[in-house]
């Protein structure tokens, strides 16, 4: 039985996934299992992994997004430890390497992470350092950090199953974001620690989630919110921090909102924010968000 599941939820991606695929069996590590969940692809993914990938173990399910497609990929698979890959990225060889002799050495770390590198679409030889929230190794303090500065992407980490079971997955509500919502409540109580080198290569194309700013501004206010209105361990852990966080937010959430004329989005974001609206650090930002973010 292989010690290390790795994960691949994948839709209409037929093109890039074989590299994803490709990136897992190549690994040092072995044996790994691999799981593919297809989230109602209409191209012909399904029909390319029976064909071309005998070995990977391939599942398939109506287009209910890709939090549910991770999360029936993890309760279909056996590793002690688990690493989710987006189907448009790429695992460093050495990776499930060192972080599954990480979690080996040391039982009371829940979680391990790196930094992890991107490239272009079409020029992977251009690579770009791109360095994750960093934080102490106590219980909570990478969740906290992680609330603050949203910037650990899931497949530069690798979780250790059992501190998990029983307690809950991706929230299948969130179709952008989830990794980084799972990933702060998953930390809360837990230990995580920062490895040296990069793990992932992360791929920027137009159909990447990063690439649509309205989208991802509401995702992240949404489940932000949701994570500070009902984690009071949470709250005591960042204090005006998160306050504060929340405002960034909102007023991010503003600037795309009036940037794409979506009303629902600006009321939302004014709600939140009331007078604090016109305080001059939120318009500084709201200013600098509108002239940053596209359509």
């Amino acid at each position: 039985m292989a010690k290390v599941s790795v994960i691949i939820p994948t839709r209409n991606r037929r093109g890039l996934l074989p590299k994803a695929i490709r990136s897992v069996l190549d690994q040092t590590h072995s044996p790994v299992e691999l799981i593919v969940v297809d989230d109602g692809s209409e191209d012909g993914t399904s029909e390319m992994l029976a064909s071309s990938f005998p070995q990977v173990k391939a599942l398939r399910q109506a287009n209910w997004g890709c939090a549910s497609a991770s999360n029936v990929g993890i309760r279909n698979s056996t590793g002690d430890y688990l690493t989710v890959l987006g189907d448009d990225d790429l695992l460093e060889p050495q990776a499930l390497a060192r972080a599954s002799d990480a979690l080996d050495q040391d039982p009371g770390l829940s979680l391990v992470y790196t930094d992890s590198r991107t490239f272009l679409d079409g020029t992977p030889g251009t690579l770009t350092l791109e360095p994750s929230v960093r934080a102490p190794e106590a219980p909570g303090a990478l969740a906290a950090a992680l609330y603050r500065n949203s910037t650990l992407p899931i497949c530069s980490t690798m979780i250790r199953r059992k501190d998990r079971e029983g307690t809950g997955w991706f929230r299948e509500i969130l179709r952008i974001n989830e990794d980084t919502d799972f990933l702060i409540r998953f930390l809360l109580g837990s230990r995580a620690r920062w490895l040296p080198e990069s793990s992932c290569r992360i791929r920027i194309h137009p159909g990447g989630k990063s690439r649509k700013p309205l989208a991802a501004a509401e995702a992240l206010f949404r489940s932000q919110s949701d994570l500070w209105d009902h984690l009071p361990e949470l709250r005591a852990l960042l204090g005006e921090d998160g306050k504060r966080r929340l405002d960034d937010l909102a007023s991010d959430l503003l600037a795309a909102g009036l940037k794409t004329a979506s009303l629902g989005n600006v009321w939302q974001a004014l709600r939140h924010l009331g007078w604090n609206s016109l305080a001059p650090g939120i318009l500084r930002r709201t200013a600098g968000s509108l002239l940053r973010t596209a359509p």
